[in-house]
């Protein structure tokens, strides 16, 4: 398998034409952004490094998984941004914005919390679900024995 191949099978898993077309967006924005800002774009291509792993990674076309890890991913570089832009310009800023594992941190771990909300959302609306339809069941239960109280035992089908 040669590198053309490797690559068109990257862009077979990574899914529909809107994928492609935002990837190569933010990669062309990083390389305008990179002529002014080489120190913010180096930081925040470091930063994305957990949504390049989804894209590439994820098989479901929907990407429920990568946009979870994207949202979370962006809230945690916010911090470092913000850092970088305050400090100034320079490659001392980046280096200090580099080299402190808060920055590091808050990307890396937020994204985690991305895949974590990801994972165990499905379980709690699950119960969530199963709860209120058992409540649903009491209620009509109750109904019913109101309507038993009030009719008689002639509203009731027999079962055979």
């Amino acid at each position: 398998m040669n590198d053309s191949t490797r690559g068109k099978r990257f862009f077979q898993r990574a899914g529909s034409l809107t994928w492609r077309i935002l990837f190569w967006a933010i990669i062309a924005c990083m390389l305008l952004l990179g002529i002014v800002f080489i120190p913010f774009v180096l930081y925040i291509l470091f930063g994305i490094l957990p949504i390049l792993i989804s894209v590439g990674m994820e098989r479901n076309p929907e990407r429920p998984i990568t946009r979870s890890v994207a949202v979370m991913n962006f809230a945690g570089i916010i911090h470092a941004i913000y850092y970088n832009l305050s400090a100034g310009r320079d490659f001392t800023s980046l280096r200090n914005v580099m080299l402190d594992s808060t920055n590091w941190l808050l990307p890396f771990g937020f994204a985690a919390g991305g895949l974590l909300i990801y994972f165990i959302t499905p379980f709690f609306l699950s119960g969530f679900i199963r709860r209120r339809a058992e409540a649903r069941i009491n209620e009509l239960r109750e109904e019913r024995r109101e309507l038993e109280r009030t009719w008689g035992e002639q509203i009731i089908p027999k079962q055979e």
